[in-house]
């Protein structure tokens, strides 16, 4: 939750013109197709991953195969994606991220392994069942694949970042993690993402951070 300020690129003084996103359906399908992932599920999650599939299989309008046992095993797609949306254990939603970076990782290590006949399938699949939403057209997405063994993940920092972040129970919002400072966050954000340490902030964005401040104050600990 964000308090009285939508954060999008221009809040944090970015400029950012190609994206991608991807929904239930697009990442249940990848995985499937690069063979399913390996994942680690512990007794809490084992409480609760039938239920998201349940409900995701319902929506999707497909079959699902109950995950039976913990342990290290490979998750199929629904299987995986229902993992991702866990959040009613120990961690609350900042562990729900932690297990989002865990899928994404391990589809990362399989897509490395995959073919790049499999990898030119897998895209040509998604784009075809208008399952990813991206600013970017197909070949594009094909030539970045091209590159994928090339590329390493080097941080799994959140935002706002965790020193410079708090939480607390906000009138009607409820819970919601707030930056202590958003300008020193988009100054974080910034160095960590361009390596630019002299970087100021807008006059928006020590706008939207004191706007953030007076909204909170007396709310966070």
């Amino acid at each position: 939750n964000v308090v009285s300020v939508n954060y999008d690129s221009t809040d944090l003084d970015m400029n950012i013109t190609d994206f991608v996103t991807v929904g239930f359906a697009g990442l249940s399908d990848t995985i499937d197709a690069l063979g399913g992932v390996m994942i680690d599920v512990d007794e809490a999650e084992l409480q609760h991953i039938n239920n998201y599939q349940i409900c995701m299989a319902e929506d999707l309008k497909r079959s699902y195969t109950p995950v039976t046992s913990t342990g290290y095993q490979l998750l199929d797609g629904l299987q995986a994606t229902a993992y991702c949306r866990i959040r009613y254990t120990a961690g609350d939603d900042f562990k729900r991220a932690e297990r989002q970076r865990e899928v994404l990782m391990a589809v990362a290590d399989q897509a490395k392994k995959a073919s790049p006949a499999t990898l030119n399938q897998v895209a040509n699949a998604i784009f075809d069942k208008d399952e990813v939403y991206t600013s970017l057209d197909v070949s594009e997405i094909l030539e970045l694949l091209g590159e994928i063994s090339k590329y390493e993940i080097t941080g799994q920092a959140g935002f706002p970042a965790d020193n410079l972040r708090a939480t607390g129970t906000i009138g009607s919002k409820g819970s919601c993690v707030v930056p202590v400072s958003l300008s020193e966050n988009v100054k974080w954000l910034h160095e960590f993402l361009f390596e630019d340490e002299s970087y100021s902030p807008s006059d928006a964005v020590l706008e939207y951070s004191e706007k953030v401040k007076s909204d909170t104050s007396g709310y966070i600990k």
